[in-house]
């Protein structure tokens, strides 16, 4: 039979001209035989047509898919054979071992290109066409703009109703005048920390704003900085996490309630979920943000721990240089004149070490406290070391060394024990002190737990005795530089020179410094001379080595650029709400995002942060830009 579709009959497939109609009539006869004509016309075209095209379609279709067996299969029944055959061939080639060659023709072959491409990667090894190119994804800003405004949610005052409470009632029973107090909640504006523009609430002033080190979460710490006695109000630490599909400027991701006012927060450096705080009244937090019992831990308020404000925290990272472990401590800087070092495994039940912000002026030894603190970059070979900069309430700075807290082998000291039990958290604890000291406080400690009637010492024991404050905390000091005017609000060190930080102060300066010399490199008043500015906080950019941002009260972000001007700012930032009283325009923190390089955070006593977008300039790295910081180096060294 032929398949041919264009020889098809009636005989294979019944078309409608087959199909004969009932006639009626002589009409209906004529009618029939155009039906009949009309659709044998219609059914051999579309008939022809459709199978013709599928066919040729299939055909072409065949031969790209079996293209490999094709050529070598038989026409007929014996094509799926010679297919099979072709596939068992082809297995059998891949289970017969790696393929055979000629190691000696490959061996000189390879030799015979080799030098030219040794050549090739030796040439891109040194070539400098794209060094300090970043890709920048997105759209080059020239200006620096605002990008979010955020407020928190959290009701300061109803929080505070029974404290103001209290307040009020001390007030009736001395007959003071309730809009005279510092802390009166209900009274006049120099009451008030904020109020928003319904005047319906009250708000505390941002006084600390920290990224997690994943660069995705703000944290903003809210205080009152007009206290003149003990702080009893109720404060609040908000996040935001700012990429999330949720954020909302004016609804924080979470709250946590601080029983006193915050000064001070820092995130740990590895965990993005791990938030530290310090308060006035001297104690320090540890947060999970992400846990619904957010509290980790707290330290008490001690004598031998910390009773004044809390200045700055800093995590710092330790190295084991035998089993290779890491771990992190954090360090308390305080206005009580004590720098304390705390071990997370301990919890902040109590600090592993401290010194004392202390020096002898005539003949006796006093103490000034502590407004700032920084770690000096990391040592040879990336290491860090223990070289950290303070500033002081008196203006001073100095450069500390401050060690690691060792657990070393004091076991000797211990033969004798006079029927006391010490624990090793407390033998830990008197290891970091000086031999000479070690039997002198141990004899104290002793005598302590044995007139209560105990015979444990545990760390928080050595404290509890009492000993010589000067025996347990050393003095720190190798160092002093050239002081400010007035006290040291914040110190930045570059993240990229060693030997540079910058301090920002209330005399109105920022000052450049070399850790080698005891004088400033540079000196800048961005408020201009004379002006009376308090410059509050200071911070390098951790992406641009000659790039540093500063804020003062009177509300503006000053930002210098070295590589475009090594005596005034590129850009001020001005505080845009006129509505806002100029004691509340103060801007007191700011921070970098440590991985979204265009973001800049910085908290305002109006009760706000603002996160700004700096432009692409601001953002990266420029050309020869390490050079213009080194150079500052070497103008002093000339002088």
């Amino acid at each position: 039979m032929d398949l041919d579709p264009i020889n098809f009959s009636d005989d294979c497939f019944p078309s409608y001209a087959s199909v004969k109609p009932h006639q009626s009539g002589e009409g209906g006869a004529v009618g029939a035989s155009k039906k009949r004509k009309d659709a044998e016309v219609n059914t051999v075209e579309l008939y022809y047509m459709e199978q013709e095209t599928n066919t040729k379609t299939k055909k072409n279709a065949i031969s790209i898919q079996t293209d490999r067996v094709f050529h070598s299969a038989a026409v007929g029944d014996d094509e799926d054979e010679a297919y099979y055959d072709e596939d068992e061939k082809l297995q059998k080639q891949l289970n017969s071992g790696p393929p055979q060659y000629d190691e000696n023709a490959l061996a000189k072959w390879l030799s015979s290109i080799y030098p030219k491409l040794s050549q090739l990667l030796e040439a891109n090894l040194t070539n400098k066409a794209f060094d300090n190119y970043e890709v920048f994804w997105e759209e080059e800003r020239g200006e620096v703009e605002l990008w979010q405004k955020l407020t928190t949610n959290f009701d300061f005052k109803e929080i505070n109703k029974a404290t103001q409470k209290a307040i009020n009632q001390v007030k009736a029973a001395t007959n003071e005048v309730q809009n005279e107090a510092d802390d009166d909640w209900e009274g006049g504006n120099q009451g008030r920390s904020v109020v928003n523009s319904t005047g319906s609430s009250e708000k505390y002033q941002v006084v600390s704003v920290a990224w997690s080190c994943n660069g995705s979460t703000l944290a903003i710490a809210y205080g009152r900085t007009n206290h003149t006695t003990w702080c009893e109000h109720i404060s609040a630490v908000s996040t935001w996490g700012i990429f999330r599909r949720e954020f909302d400027a004016k609804k924080p991701n979470k709250t946590i309630e601080v029983s006193n006012c915050l000064t001070t927060i820092e995130f740990h450096p590895s965990d993005p979920l791990i938030l530290a705080g310090g308060t006035i009244n001297g104690e320090i937090y540890l947060w999970n943000i992400d846990s619904e019992e957010s509290l980790i831990s707290n330290s008490a308020i001690d004598e031998y721990y910390h009773r004044e404000a809390i200045t700055r925290l800093a995590w710092v990272k330790y190295e084991s240089l035998t089993s290779l472990a890491v771990s992190y401590c954090i360090m308390s800087v305080s206005t009580d004149a004590k720098i304390l070092v705390w071990k997370l495994s301990d919890k902040l039940r109590f600090p592993a070490k401290g010194h004392l912000l202390a020096r002898k002026r005539d003949g006796e030894m006093g103490t000034v406290g502590g407004t700032s603190f920084a770690k000096v970059g990391y040592g040879a070979g990336g290491q860090e070391d223990s070289t950290f900069i303070v500033g002081t309430e008196g203006g001073s700075i100095f450069k500390c060394n401050i060690q690691q807290p060792l657990d070393k082998d004091i076991s000797h000291f211990f033969d004798n024990t006079s029927g006391v039990r010490w624990k090793q958290e407390a033998i830990n604890l008197l290891s970091n002190l000086p031999n000479k000291a070690i039997m002198e406080v141990k004899k104290k400690v002793e005598r302590y737990v044995l007139d209560k009637g105990e015979k444990d010492v545990w760390a928080p024991t050595v404290y509890h005795a009492k000993p010589d404050i000067k025996m347990l905390f050393t003095v720190p000091f190798n160092a002093n530089y050239e002081r400010h005017l007035g006290p040291v609000t914040s110190i930045s060190a570059s993240p990229f020179i060693k030997r540079i930080f910058v301090t920002s102060s209330t005399d109105g300066q920022l000052r450049l410094y070399d850790t080698l010399s005891n004088r400033p490199v540079a000196v800048y008043e961005p408020g201009g001379y004379g002006s009376g500015e308090y410059l509050m906080a200071v911070e390098f950019s951790p992406f641009r080595p000659a790039v540093f941002a500063a804020v003062g009260n009177s509300g503006n972000v000053y930002i210098y650029d070295l590589a475009q001007s090594k005596s005034s700012p590129s850009y001020i930032l001005r505080h845009q709400d006129d509505s806002v009283s100029h004691s509340l325009r103060v801007a007191q923190s700011l921070t970098f995002n440590p991985r979204q390089r265009d973001f800049l955070a910085v908290g305002y006593h109006d009760g706000n942060a603002r996160i700004y977008r700096l432009n692409y300039q601001l953002a990266n790295v420029q050309k020869n830009e390490l050079k213009v910081l080194q150079s500052f180096l070497e103008e002093k060294g000339t002088d």
